[in-house]
């Protein structure tokens, strides 16, 4: 158990709650600052409570703690939370405590923040004291536009909580503080820029790179001056290695709506190192290679404003960056080809469950010609007994990063005459800034070459942090380039990162491309760069009609153009950049042939936790909401009730709500739904077509899904108020999930007050009377009610 008192007073706890990384990393970032202030925090797992911890006897704890899934608690926190919310615990229980309390959310998504405020509301409630306004930070927007402000306000109040807490009249250790005494700031409420991935604790042996002045051990370096170090990236020289040229990468490009053929080429594989090549390692020193630099031509209007100066001379507040941590050695090049295997499955994939190796066999386009953008779907087979799902479960696929990327990126950086060499990591410090022992990146396992890290480690299509345009800008020989990646890493210049980082979803080749004077190391992007991260796919079959197969259903996504596309791979084709995951399946469907033996392996996991499952009860009527490719889990929904059906199981009815844009291009599973209509497995069938006039009777029911539901207003609130129907909701979180919710609220609404006497309101059906109005919030109530008791089901994702 953690010792709470220490002779200068100087300690806290500092407390995450994570699911995915990001308030981890975000502790880890405040736990660095306060050593450097001089503080002493004591960081650990909300899942290590009573363990490491007891927050109770706690006299000053700082909270970073996320929302997952619909509002619920991180696993980590679940088992906290729920000792804290317990009804028997006392109104005194933390009374001892004063806390500072960071929530990160998604307001995409419709209980944004919700753990963090209803922590929040719960320690007041037990009489905790917040010595700082909480922060609300919102991924959807980015993260830092809330964390940095908030950071910048913890520390005068959270001193004044320690001074408080061990001045000499306040010896008494059962003493409670006073509310807020000292704090005058709160935290800025404004929008931020994403702090993405999971903090890597090992560093890079650096490049001499030029060096921002005036810099100080703060968060933010102010600078009055951005210096050139002429010096910087000299000619890459290796005694041992020697350059080679690279085979080029090509891909075949195809229409997105046309139908796939056996005869798309596929891209070569890499290649692999020669015979001639020895075993013994040699140190390199990655970062003065000079990359291969083509020029841009012309640039794209994103490209454009990226690399415009705007505050000339002004001095800029900048993040500072932190050291190296990492020396990397390449090996030499060696006759033995080692394959890359994922190393601690279980942190890559961030959950418990086992990777199995799944074998695709079986694509197929499910939009047809004049889509706005194609939906495929994939059948894969896994081994007996090696994976078990139930619906409505999804998988994490660890796609790598297109080939050719990796093939540009590695170019790019110099490091061709390499790329297939193993590379060696090793800590730099055995301890680290925070004062606890660094280990090395777990997602880096221990054989990996340079080009293995890019295809499946780094994921270096994530949009960059501040911290890492300041690292960037420190590797420019350009003065023009330095500066003003400078500026768009500077709290002056907030609005640019937002608008065209963020908001034009820039990363790490864009920036390479647009600033080619920028020499960053290889160590260095080890230790910026996140880990490519797993992408989750809902499954849309059921296991008792394919127990060794499953099939997922993914729409293709293109990216915004940039110049270095085309430019970069000679490619003329006008064939678009692809999103990661979709791109992946997209190439594999392009090329699969049962024929001809294409059988290609795809590392899959179970998604973790995971409540969107049928009810026990299979005589429970269902609500169903699923546009586009959100209908997936819903195919696996249905087919499980008809093999209950034929084995003599008691159903209940189920009512499917799907939209699309128009019937002849993009209404996915059309025959399936009708089969599963005929046959009585789907009682109702409500289907939206958002682009096309409503001229053929019995298939249109308005534009979108709400639409639908308004004008079944009545029969829905009647299966779910009086019938017990569960609901479903699938899909964009965008906009979808919280309209869906608003309108249930609508109708839930109107229908209480019917039951009163009273009518219901206008707009819900037909006529309406507005003059009746039912308490507010009243419909919020019911949803909420249906969501504790797992009647309102919600899996939702943003793209």
């Amino acid at each position: 158990m953690a010792t709470v008192a220490n002779e200068e007073g100087r300690r806290f706890l500092l407390l995450y709650g994570s699911q995915t990384g990001q308030a981890k990393a975000i502790s880890e970032k405040i736990h660095e600052m306060a050593v450097e202030r001089g503080l002493e925090p004591d960081m650990h797992c909300f899942s290590k409570s009573e363990k490491e911890f007891d927050v109770t006897e706690e006299p000053v704890v700082v909270i970073v703690v996320s929302t997952t899934g619909d509002g619920e608690a991180p696993d980590t926190v679940s088992k906290f939370w729920r000792k804290l919310k317990r009804k028997t615990v006392p109104e005194t229980h933390l009374a001892k405590v004063q806390y500072g309390l960071l929530g990160l959310g998604d307001t995409n998504y419709t209980n944004f923040c919700n753990m963090g405020k209803r922590l929040h509301k719960r320690m007041v409630e037990l009489g905790a004291t917040p010595f700082v306004e909480p922060g609300w930070a919102d991924d959807g927007v980015g993260l830092e536009l809330v964390v940095e402000p908030w950071i910048e306000d913890l520390w005068e109040p959270l001193e004044a909580a320690l001074e408080q807490v061990h001045s000499p009249s306040n010896t008494q250790k059962d003493q409670l503080p006073s509310q807020n005494e000292g704090s005058e700031s709160s935290a800025n409420t404004t929008s931020t820029s994403a702090i993405h991935g999971d903090a890597v604790n090992g560093e890079v042996k650096c490049s001499t790179v030029d060096q921002i002045t005036e810099s100080v051990n703060s968060e933010f370096t102010v600078s009055k001056s951005i210096t050139v170090d002429k010096s910087v990236n000299p000619e890459f020289t290796d005694p041992v290695l020697k350059p080679s040229t690279a085979d080029k990468i090509t891909e075949t490009a195809v229409s997105v709506n046309s139908e796939f053929t056996d005869s798309i080429t596929q891209a070569p594989k890499t290649t692999q190192p020669s015979e001639s090549s020895s075993d013994s390692t040699v140190s390199i020193v990655p970062e003065a290679a000079v990359g291969h630099v083509i020029d841009n031509g012309a640039l794209c209007e994103v490209e454009k404003e990226l690399k415009r100066v705007k505050l000339g001379s002004e001095p800029l507040s900048l993040p500072s960056i932190p050291p190296p941590s990492l020396s990397v050695k390449i090996e030499e090049a060696s006759t033995k080809w080692v394959e890359f295997r994922y190393h601690d499955v279980e942190y890559v994939y961030g959950q418990t469950g086992g990777v199995t190796m799944a074998t695709v066999v079986g694509c197929r386009q499910l939009t047809r010609e004049g889509a706005l953008r194609a939906t495929i779907e994939v059948e894969l087979r896994v081994q007996s007994g090696g994976f078990s799902y139930a619906p409505g479960d999804a998988v994490s696929f660890m796609c790598p990063n297109p080939a050719w990327e990796v093939e540009l990126l590695v170019d790019r950086l110099g490091l061709m005459s390499c790329a297939d060499h193993m590379i060696q990591l090793q800590l730099a410090n055995a301890q680290s800034s925070t004062g606890k022992n660094s280990v090395l990146p777990r997602h880096v396992p221990p054989s990996c070459s340079v080009r293995q890290y890019f295809t499946h480690c780094g994921d270096f299509r994530a949009i960059p942090k501040k911290v890492m345009l300041g690292y960037l800008s420190s590797c420019c020989g350009n003065e023009d380039d330095k500066r003003r990646l400078a500026e768009l890493s500077s709290r002056e210049n907030a609005s640019d990162y937002r608008e065209l980082v963020l908001g034009r979803h820039v990363d790490l080749l864009d920036i390479l491309f647009a600033f080619p004077s920028c020499q960053p190391s290889l160590g260095r992007l080890i230790q910026f760069l996140p880990r490519l991260k797993p992408r989750l796919y809902s499954i849309a079959s059921s296991p008792l009609t394919s127990p060794d197969r499953l099939r997922i259903a993914l729409s293709i996504f293109s990216l915004p153009h940039r110049s270095w596309w085309t430019k970069k791979t000679n490619t003329s084709t006008g064939e678009e950049r692809k999103g990661l995951a979709s791109g992946y399946f997209y190439s594999l469907a392009k090329n699969f042939s049962s024929e001809a033996g294409k059988f290609s392996q795809v590392p899959l996991a179970p998604r973790g936790v995971n409540s969107f499952h049928l009810p026990k009860d299979p005589s429970i009527p269902l609500v169903m909401i699923g546009p586009g490719t959100g209908v997936a889990p819903f195919l696996g929904f249905l087919e499980h009730r008809r093999h209950q059906n034929r084995n003599g199981t008691t159903t209940g009815r189920v009512w499917l709500f799907f939209g699309c844009r128009h019937p002849d291009r993009d209404y996915i599973y059309r025959e399936e739904l009708r089969e599963f209509t005929r046959d009585g497995t789907l009682t109702k069938l409500t289907v939206c077509f958002s682009r096309l006039e409503e001229t053929r009777s019995g298939e249109g029911e308005g534009r979108y899904v709400q639409d639908g539901m308004r004008r079944r207003a009545a029969e829905l609130a009647q299966w779910v108020l009086e019938d017990g129907a569960c609901v479903y909701v699938c899909g964009e979180a965008r906009g979808m999930a919280r309209d869906v919710e608003a309108t249930w609220s609508a109708i839930l609404s109107d229908r209480v007050m019917q039951k009163r006497g009273g009518k219901k309101r206008g707009g819900l059906g037909e006529g309406g009377d507005k003059e009746v109005e039912v308490e507010e919030g009243e419909g919020e109530k019911i949803v909420r009610e249906l969501k504790d008791n797992s009647r309102y089901l919600v899996d939702a994702w943003t793209s």
